[in-house]
């Protein structure tokens, strides 16, 4: 063996021979599953998710090629390697193989030294995929971070100038207008840099393990209505239509952790509003699934009318450091953190944040929670 990891074969014969010589032979150094049956191989494969797999060409219900093609046509199983095992002696059938998608082949009568050879080969193949792979995602993530250095030091660099640039100058007026007006300023820019210096915290407490869900009594109606307050506003100067939608067979009162619930919702909605034109429409939603009487299922949903994510940039929208794309931050602020957070609280309560949406027609947020109904 090669490698430290202890990899998992799958045979696929109907032979039960050809399964105790293949088990005998690989038995120790490897963990070795068989299937005689080659019609429930997609089922068994996606359950048992092998390293490799040895498959018989000749089978009663579905011969090798068809059971390769259903493999090779599934996203779960297609990068498996497959070895076939094969008693035929022709040119056209390993041609056949291969243009199958297969990576190797054994012939019968099996030889223990090159049967194991040939899996090991693969094994290699295996190893430097992954490692190749390691690489490619370190990079993307190193790429990610120093975007996301530059975007957070210009995002901080903004609101910081703003209050020093108007402390000097609310010094110098005499104007108690002026010195107002520099004072507003100041309040708005550090606002937005505590934000930014919250969005930093959070992020690192729920990378480093260190988020805990508290579980406080409250009101489902009440926290949205707190959330709507303040998203109007925001969208005040933009003249968005905002509403919300709150089921009236929610449970009056619920447990969990309302201001990381709270947190989801605000930013969804304050994305809503950053990327929605001048009289676009937002709406929160919150809806009964199920009521136990013990616990209740919500769904919460936030709409909008606005830009749009297209099915490319919706691949990597829910990553750190990522944004829509590398323009957003520029045209519109942030740093690009907020669907990262939203989307860990959310896997913290025990759902994914998901997204619908199309480029130029909105976009549509959701997630559900299942929380104890207070009685």
């Amino acid at each position: 063996m090669t490698s430290q990891k202890k990899y998992s074969i799958l045979i696929i014969d109907d032979e039960k021979s050809n399964i105790i010589e293949l088990t005998d032979i690989l038995d120790g150094d490897y963990d070795v599953y068989a299937l005689k049956e080659s019609g429930q191989a997609q089922e068994t494969v996606e359950r048992i998710k092998p390293n490799i797999i040895l498959l018989d060409i000749i089978m009663p219900d579905m011969d090798g090629y068809e059971v390769i093609m259903s493999l090779k046509n599934r996203e779960k199983t297609r990068d498996i390697p497959v070895i076939f095992i094969t008693g035929l002696d022709s040119i056209e059938a390993e041609e056949r193989g291969f243009s199958s998608g297969a990576a190797d082949y054994i012939t019968k009568p099996f030889h223990a030294a090159i049967v194991k050879m040939r899996i090991a080969n693969q094994i290699k193949i295996i190893e430097r995929n992954e490692i190749e792979h390691k690489i490619i995602a370190a990079e993307a993530a190193n790429r990610a971070k120093n975007k996301f250095l530059a975007n957070v030091t210009h995002e901080i660099r903004t609101p910081m100038n703003i209050i020093v640039g108007m402390t000097l100058l609310g010094k110098r007026e005499s104007s108690i207008e002026k010195k107002n007006n520099a004072f507003e300023k100041i309040g708005e820019a550090s606002t937005q840099l505590i934000g930014i210096v919250n969005d930093i915290i959070d992020f690192t407490e729920i990378e480093e393990g260190k988020m805990v869900l508290s579980n406080n009594k409250f009101r489902i109606g009440n926290m949205v209505d707190d959330i709507l307050t303040v998203a109007r506003i925001n969208s005040n100067a933009r003249r968005q239509t905002i509403f919300a939608s709150v089921d009236e067979k929610i449970p009056a009162v619920v447990i969990g952790d309302e201001q990381r619930l709270a947190q989801v919702l605000r930013n969804l909605m304050s994305n809503a509003i950053k990327f929605s034109n001048e009289g676009g429409l937002i709406k929160l939603e919150a809806a009964l699934i199920e009521d136990t009487g013990e616990y209740c299922e919500l769904n919460f949903k936030v709409t909008d009318n606005g830009i749009g994510i297209s099915s490319e940039q919706q691949k990597t929208l829910f990553e750190a450091f990522e944004q829509v794309e590398s323009g957003t931050t520029r045209s519109f602020g942030g740093t690009g953190m907020g669907l990262a957070i939203s989307r860990r609280i959310v896997e913290a309560m025990g759902d994914r944040l998901r997204v619908e949406s199309e480029l130029g027609k909105g976009s549509m947020f959701e997630f559900n929670v299942r929380l104890p109904v207070s009685t």
